[in-house]
């Protein structure tokens, strides 16, 4: 899955997507309203306020927002791809781009609309409170709010607050990326020691996890690639931080969680983690941090290795300062 800013070109794909969860989306039902929200949306493109997320060249995801009125205007997710952390891409990439020291406000059905489940589940997650009750095209919807003290974390994650965002902005970063990859990654201690994914061929000591795949949350993610890479069997307890790095014309999007072992299996290593040499290891977070902290050091030999601990590094300070907050 790939996040990309919309442009003309990928009209007809869009409004393919559209036209599927039309229902989702009030005023839509005659071919006169699609036509006039087409037209919207390309002009949401012609201001770099349309995103939207692609598998191969499909559309899963789409999103509108407006820097103008700060707020979040439509967001859409395929039936086939829901449940795969797209709606949390799009609403991640919505907020970097509104002005969080100020309301930020969205639309979406009401509490007794069986529409409004998952959508207010995912406002509320984020730390929108319900606010007046409005219509959209004439279809009772509630105005919800993301005030700025909200924004703000402190500690771990509790119920409505929001998970803390850390961006990195590497010096080859393009103006515009055009790529976007998603992973999760686990903390895990136990007696004072984290869980360390030790590539010993290739001398390298990295917090578990790896890639979203189709179909997963960032949880499920989390749970199954830590799994594999050590064989415990993991329950992400606080999804505690969200890192953005971006490089050349990707962003990496990484979903650090804190985690409970509840249990171990065996370890299902990739060809290439068994060509590193990955096994599982328990080394004091201190220790850890010592380590990360040459960043530096690899900037000349290994700039995939400088950025790798570099990330590590500011995630595993991140829990250690929250964890003695």
């Amino acid at each position: 899955m790939q996040l990309f800013y919309g442009v003309p070109e990928d009209i007809e794909h869009w409004m393919k997507l559209v036209t599927q969860i039309r229902q989702n989306f009030p005023g839509l039902e005659t071919q006169q309203s699609l036509d006039e929200h087409k037209a919207t949306v390309l002009k949401f493109m012609g201001k770099r306020q349309a995103i939207c997320v692609k598998v191969s060249q499909e559309i899963v995801g789409i999103m509108l927002f407006s820097r103008g009125h700060n707020m979040i205007c439509c967001l859409g997710v395929s039936p086939n791809y829901r449940r795969c952390g797209i709606a949390s891409m799009l609403i991640d990439e919505a907020l970097r781009n509104l002005d969080k020291t100020k309301e930020i406000s969205v639309n979406t059905f009401r509490a007794n609309d069986e529409k409004g489940l998952a959508p207010r589940a995912l406002y509320e997650k984020y730390g929108f409170i319900e606010d007046e009750f409005v219509e959209a095209m004439g279809y009772p919807t509630q105005k919800y709010i993301l005030h700025p003290n909200n924004y703000e974390p402190g500690g771990f994650q509790e119920a409505n607050k929001t998970v803390k965002t850390i961006e990195i902005h590497g010096a080859n970063a393009h103006k515009v990326f055009t790529k976007t990859r998603v992973g999760c990654r686990g903390i895990v201690i136990k007696d004072s020691r984290m869980l360390i994914s030790h590539e010993v061929n290739a001398d390298y000591y990295l917090i578990p996890g790896g890639g979203l795949e189709v179909g997963e949350t960032p949880e499920e993610c989390c749970t199954r690639e830590v799994c594999e890479e050590t064989g415990f069997i993991v329950k992400p307890v606080f999804h505690y931080l969200t890192m953005n790095e971006y490089y050349e014309e990707y962003k990496f999007i990484s979903h650090y969680f804190l985690c409970d072992i509840i249990g171990e299996s065996e370890q299902s290593l990739t060809a290439n983690e068994i060509r590193r040499g990955l096994i599982p290891e328990w080394i004091s977070p201190d220790k850890m941090v010592e380590l990360y902290s040459k960043h530096d050091d690899f900037a000349i030999t290994n700039e995939e290795k400088r950025g790798a601990y570099l990330r590590e590094y500011i995630a595993l300070k991140e829990y250690l300062r929250k964890s003695k907050a």
